[in-house]
């Protein structure tokens, strides 16, 4: 499937010295084929996913003068490194080499400077449209990301998938509090009628329509990551070298992404400051083992712990220990719903009755 184009939550402006900057807006920005057809400064598109994966998601620094020297699954990471000095490479670094380095989002200084952040790269086919292919479109907002991950999976559990559900990309406003301050931002959000997912999903027949998706762009930083979130000048750290001994073999940690099949290049970490902290449950009730059992309330609670960073590694990879789809918690019982709730509450799994 061919990328057609991106489109973009910003727009460049020039400083008084004459260089460019980037601006976050709070619209979609359209290649000129899609502008025509839906004006100059939508806020909302008709768009379709392709494919059930969830969206490449990674921990990204970028360098004003390199780009992309850093990215990560909150587990381990991709660093551009200074083979003369073995900090990340700046623009002076002659002689440089990718290295595989721990990436962990509690204790790395790049997430504790916010230079490094929480990046998704969405591809969707835009309908209305007779082109054939996808659009990229990327968001470094914390916020955003949260309302697409828990919207898709919530599409997910109900109608059993997210390829080829009509859905609205919509870009609404939001009030947060960062560091106390009352600000207005806006964020995406998907739009789903839920009676038409459940159309699409009565109508599938025989082997689902597999769509290969080109390779997501990632060499630039979102646009909404500013004006707040400063790409770094150059970001000033020492990887911490690669623990000894290597890990076992086994499948790619999916801490963020469930697609990872590219190398990656580059990563650290971004604080997600503005999450309410999860409530703790009842405690133990009895649950049933039927599959496709599990209520709506539990699929919104197990996505939230998914999402969450004190949570969300935990989470994810009981499930795969378990052999559970992550990615389609509507087959999940009851049972394996409060199993992730338990455990990421730190209780033991013996408490699920």
């Amino acid at each position: 499937m061919p990328r057609l184009g991106k489109i973009r939550l910003g727009i460049k402006l020039q400083s008084q010295s004459g260089s460019e900057y980037p601006k976050a807006v709070d619209y979609f920005v359209l290649p000129p084929e899609l502008a025509e057809r839906f004006g100059e400064k939508p806020r909302s598109l008709p768009i379709m996913f392709l494919t059930n994966d969830e969206p490449e998601q990674w921990y990204k620094a970028y360098s004003k003068s390199r780009g992309l020297v850093c990215r990560g699954d909150g587990e381990m990471a991709m660093a551009l490194v200074d083979l003369e000095t073995g900090d990340i490479a700046g623009h002076d670094a002659k002689s440089t080499e990718l290295r595989e380095v721990p990436c962990n989002p509690a204790t790395c200084p790049v997430y504790q400077k916010k230079q490094c952040h929480r990046v998704m790269n969405l591809q969707f086919y835009v309908r209305g449209t007779e082109l054939l292919g996808v659009y990229q479109l990327d968001t470094g907002s914390i916020n955003g990301i949260i309302n697409i991950n828990s919207s898709m999976a919530m599409v997910r559990a109900v109608a059993g998938q997210v390829a080829m559900v009509p859905m609205d990309l919509v870009v609404e406003p939001r009030e947060v509090q960062p560091e106390g301050k009352k600000k207005t931002v806006y964020v995406l959000q998907l739009h789903v009628n839920m009676a038409e997912a459940m159309q699409v999903s009565q109508r599938r027949l025989g082997a689902p329509v597999v769509h290969a998706l080109p390779p997501a762009e990632t060499g630039q930083a979102p646009d909404d990551l500013y004006p707040d979130d400063i790409v770094a000048e150059e970001p000033t750290f020492k990887p911490e070298p690669r623990p000894e001994p290597k890990r076992k073999p086994g499948p790619k940690p999916k801490a963020l992404r469930q697609t990872a099949k590219q190398s990656p290049e580059t990563a650290a970490a971004t604080p997600e400051p503005d999450r309410q902290p999860i409530a703790a449950s009842d405690g133990p009730k009895p649950c049933s083992r039927e599959a496709g059992s599990i209520h709506p309330e539990t699929v919104k609670r197990v996505v939230a712990l998914m999402n969450a960073d004190e949570t969300g590694l935990r989470a994810r990879k009981l499930a795969e220990k378990k052999g559970w789809e992550a990615h389609d918690l509507g087959v999940w019982s009851e049972y394996q719903g409060q199993i992730i709730i338990a455990v990421c509450e730190g209780r033991d799994e013996a408490d699920v009755v």
